[in-house]
């Protein structure tokens, strides 16, 4: 979302010099594939006393970040302390804000360097201006940041069919609001 804060579950990017000082570029974490590591390129992040699974290291542009699953044990309306540890050193920032939700939409680039939401079509094409939604289909679009969802998801485990979010949403496209079908978990993504 761009806001201060985390959310129990959301997918958090810390940035500041130091995180990835001799890194060139991104390291990633497995693809995808089986749980994330809690410490890569020489880097961990712990909220509170849990430590949190890592998509990605990087340093681009002198640009340095790690992008995090805030481990969904964290008590919402509470603050936390985040530490992050590189090589022999830490940081520690102290009294994080821990929100109910807050909102935030994945997003592409295109080559023509415009953003857009990520959204899927039923065939799983992508939606863009050259292939756009159309009317009374059901599009699928990706976002972090709504909180803790029924039945309870787990720091660092994919979604499973079923676990529907709890934050009740409204959903708007141009000015408008439009019907939305579900709310859940992402089946088979951490």
């Amino acid at each position: 979302s761009g806001e201060r804060g985390v959310v129990p579950g959301a997918i958090v990017t810390i940035v500041g010099q130091g995180i990835a000082p001799d890194l060139r570029g991104l390291a990633v974490a497995n693809q995808g594939i089986g749980p994330l590591p809690t410490r890569l390129a020489g880097v961990e992040v712990q909220f509170g006393s849990v430590l949190a699974p890592i998509f990605h290291v990087g340093n681009e542009n002198n640009r340095q970040f790690v992008t995090v699953q805030a481990p969904f044990e964290l008590a919402a309306g509470g603050v936390v302390a985040v530490t992050v540890r590189v090589g022999g050193g830490s940081t520690i920032i102290n009294n994080v804000m821990v929100n109910d939700y807050q909102p935030g939409l994945f997003e592409t680039v295109d080559q023509q360097g415009r953003k857009y939401a990520v959204v899927l079509r039923p065939d799983g094409s992508f939606v863009s201006p050259e292939n756009p939604g159309r009317r009374g289909e059901r599009l699928r679009a990706y976002l972090t940041g709504l909180g803790q969802v029924t039945p309870a998801a787990t720091t660092n485990r994919t979604g499973i069919a079923g676990q529907s979010v709890n934050v009740p949403l409204i959903v708007g496209l141009n000015d408008a609001g439009i019907r939305l079908i579900s709310a859940t978990y992402a089946i088979g993504m951490v």
